[in-house]
């Protein structure tokens, strides 16, 4: 009876907390078009685990918000980090092959952003990944956070 009724106790106390929690604030946001003559790279990369089961994909769009081009991969078991690069990579290498030069890049992981711009901070696990990324952004995109 004791562990009850302290288990109670510890309820009753956990009810009458008074919780300082933050204000949850919801922010909409959406897709806009880049400038005239620009395309926009979307990119996305993940793991389930780290490591873990990996895939990345991405798609590129023109000025008007019309679809170009998709693709995906299935990577197999790496870092979430090295998801990202994947999909980056794939995505840069269409728009070569697509000849779009005036590209916006847009990713959500803010260290790929940070080892686009600062290439020496390569982790040598990814650092082929990321050489084939980072001079590439450097010459021909602007990169988006």
């Amino acid at each position: 009876m004791g562990v009850l009724k302290h288990c109670l106790q510890s309820m009753e106390l956990l009810n009458k907390t008074k919780w300082n929690l933050m204000e949850e604030v919801v922010k909409r946001i959406r897709w806009e078009k880049p400038e005239v003559g620009w395309f926009r790279l979307n990119s996305d990369g993940s793991s389930l685990g780290n490591p873990g089961q990996a895939g990345s994909g991405g798609l590129i769009r023109n000025g008007e918000g019309g679809w170009l081009c998709g693709y995906a991969r299935k990577i197999g078991i790496t870092m979430s980090f090295a998801a990202e690069l994947w999909g980056l990579r794939d995505g840069i290498l269409q728009c070569i092959n697509l000849h779009l030069l005036a590209i916006k890049i847009e990713i959500d992981a803010k260290s790929i952003v940070d080892l686009l711009n600062n290439p020496r901070a390569t982790e040598s696990i990814v650092s082929t990944l990321a050489d084939d990324c980072s001079p590439t952004c450097a010459m021909m995109f602007e990169v988006l956070k």
